[in-house]
This record gives structure tokens, C-alpha cells and sequence, in this order.
């Protein structure tokens, strides 16, 4: 089970590639495509898992603590 996405260099690089997209994306899309894309990886991992943890991280990273789960939003990394 991941506990912490900085831990798996695929699943941050795919959460941050999904931060910066153009028109923009929602903590729950983040949550699909993580989902979808490392389900055999983490297999033990619920929905509520991912959700906690993707929550958490782009929340932390964002500086966003209010973001919600629905809210559209773009995040581009400095330098």
C-alpha cells in the first residue's frame, strides 16, 4: 500500500503531469487516472485510499488546504 505518493516517483510524476495540464483538472480526476493506471501496483488500495492520499499531497503541494475534491485547478511548478 503506498502511504505517501513522494514514495513512488511514477504515481508523482503522473499527479503532477495532471496538476499542470492546460485547462486545468480536479483533485477526483487525479484520483481516476491514479487509480486506473497503478490499480495491480497497489492493489490493496481502495478508492477512500487513493482519495486520502492524492487529497492530502495536492492540497500540501498546492499550498490549497480548502481545495476540494471537485474543484478544477492548475498547479505549475516553479523554475
Amino acid at each position: 500500500m503506498l502511504k505517501d505518493v513522494e514514495d513512488d516517483a511514477d504515481v508523482r510524476r503522473l499527479v503532477h503531469n495532471m496538476m499542470e495540464l492546460y485547462e486545468g483538472t480536479t483533485i477526483m480526476k487525479i484520483v481516476v487516472e491514479c487509480q486506473k493506471e497503478y490499480q495491480e501496483r497497489y492493489f490493496s488500495m481502495k478508492g477512500n485510499d487513493w482519495r486520502h492520499l492524492l487529497r492530502d499531497y495536492v492540497r500540501k503541494v498546492t499550498e490549497r488546504p480548502e481545495l476540494q475534491e471537485e474543484e478544477v485547478f492548475r498547479f505549475v511548478m516553479a523554475g
